[in-house]
């Protein structure tokens, strides 16, 4: 025999799994498929049924991707239900991991002489990990979003008497997960009068009618939401908008962003309360890892800044709401970042997202540490170019590089919090990132992957 009775067993119990998950799998990636048939539009809306037929959906496709709503709609679907593909794909694999050992493990129990290449493991050993293949759906969601985002800045831009917060990672009260990477938006807006939480949503303004009505200006767009009914929406165009894109606005009944601008910025409670333990501060960086990836290359990450983040732990959920205030941060980063990108602007180079990413390390760093940067530097030096900072309580008058701040990370928050910070300091200090145009990749494979897969650990220590 091959296994012990109970070997075979465990393995038929650990089969079992393997047939659950697979069939929930199945299940799923219907589900992801009749979404198409959901989206195509009222005229021709049908429910899947499980026959797959590749010319229907390849016509369902069609219908989907003739107008921006639709597609804009479908994409946030498909990537909601991804998510959840996704963490059944991950206990699927813990599955197939599990049975290979079982089934090595049993078979040496039974003839302990076996060794190395005599033990011939399942042919699924080959291949154990199953990818669903939707990360370029993800980046075309991003760049939309991204776009998006840059509008309505142009729209805070020119508007007066507005202060605006961006949530930049956020728990959904009524579900108590993040939300997932879709191209809405939420915001914190407040006026004289009243602060309330706006969700924009992209949508398709064609009509001559809707056009008309629809505001023309942030302010204007704020104050008929508010004094709409709560089960209405109004519209927005931004300036310079494409012609027919705009935004749909209402009120968000159950808001988290309110309560949030309660709480003390994050660089006042680095100052005054004792430091996070090792969990938070992982949670938070998970949070504005995955916050700023919605955001890269936007002008809203030019705000972030301890003094602009403001964060709270949900209780159910554990994750972090992250909200990123419209106003101006520690001057003199500012200015050092500004002086060291007009250097390079002069040799043509955009270095837009370098300071982003550098502002990211910053605050990372910030709060593993739990003192505040004071000053900046901007060098000039050929030889040695790049931007270095001095930290108030940790080697005060000291300039610091992206290996110090490592070192000082890796010992108080770990080895993975510590890359995310060399990273994002790196990109002003390294002489090769410093010449990289664009970071859209790279920030994939250094940041947002190990931050999600730090969060699934955290999730299961929970």
């Amino acid at each position: 025999y091959l296994w012990s009775q109970r070997g075979w067993q465990a393995i038929q119990h650990c089969l079992g799994g393997v047939d659950e998950i697979s069939k929930l799998l199945h299940l799923q990636v219907n589900g992801m498929i009749g979404t198409a048939f959901l989206h195509q539009g009222h005229a021709h809306r049908e429910r899947y049924n499980g026959n797959y037929n590749s010319a229907r959906f390849k016509k369902a496709m069609e219908r989907v991707d003739r107008h921006m709503s639709r597609r804009k709609r479908f994409l946030s679907a498909v990537m909601f239900k991804a998510d959840a593909l996704d963490q059944q794909l991950s206990r699927f694999e813990k599955k197939i991991t599990t049975l290979e050992r079982l089934s090595i493990g049993h078979v040496l129990t039974v003839h302990p002489t076996l060794e190395g290449e005599a033990v011939h493991t399942l042919p699924i050993q080959a291949r154990r990990r199953v990818e669903v293949r939707i990360r370029q759906e993800e980046r075309n969601i991003i760049k939309g979003n991204r776009k998006d985002a840059g509008s309505l800045h142009n729209a805070f831009l020119v508007c007066d008497n507005l202060d605006c917060h961006l949530a930049l990672a956020r728990v959904d009260p009524a579900a108590r997960r993040l939300s997932a990477p879709t191209s809405q938006l939420y915001f914190l807006l407040a006026n004289s009068l009243r602060t309330t939480e706006i969700h924009f949503k992209p949508v398709d303004i064609l009509n001559a009618r809707d056009i008309r009505r629809a505001s023309k200006s942030l302010a204007e767009a704020y104050t008929a939401t508010t004094a709409a009914r709560r089960d209405k929406a109004t519209d927005l165009i931004p300036p310079h908008a494409q012609p027919g894109e705009g935004f749909e606005l209402r009120v968000v009944e159950r808001s988290s962003l309110v309560a949030l601008n309660r709480i003390s910025p994050l660089g006042i409670l680095l100052a005054s309360q004792p430091r996070f333990n090792a969990r938070q501060m992982l949670a938070i960086a998970v949070s504005l890892v995955e916050g700023c990836h919605r955001f890269l290359g936007t002008p809203w990450l030019n705000h972030l800044d301890s003094s602009n983040v403001r964060g709270e732990q949900d209780p159910d959920s554990k994750a972090w709401t992250v909200m990123l205030a419209a106003a101006p941060g520690n001057r003199n980063v500012t200015q050092a970042l500004a002086q060291f990108s007009s250097q390079a602007s002069n040799r043509r180079r955009d270095l837009g997202q370098h300071t982003q990413l550098y502002r990211l390390g910053i605050v990372l760093a910030e709060l593993a540490l739990g003192s505040l940067v004071t000053y900046a530097d901007a060098s000039s030096d050929p030889r040695a170019p790049g931007v270095s900072v001095v930290m108030r309580d940790y080697a005060p008058g000291e300039r610091l590089d992206a290996g110090d701040f490592a070192g000082a990370v890796e010992d108080v928050a770990g080895e993975t919090y510590a890359s995310f910070v060399e990273f994002c300091l790196n990109t002003l200090q390294d002489r090769r990132m410093i010449q990289q145009r664009d970071f859209m990749q790279e920030y994939e494979d250094r940041l947002l992957d190990p931050a999600r897969a730090v969060k699934d650990l955290i999730d299961q220590a929970e």
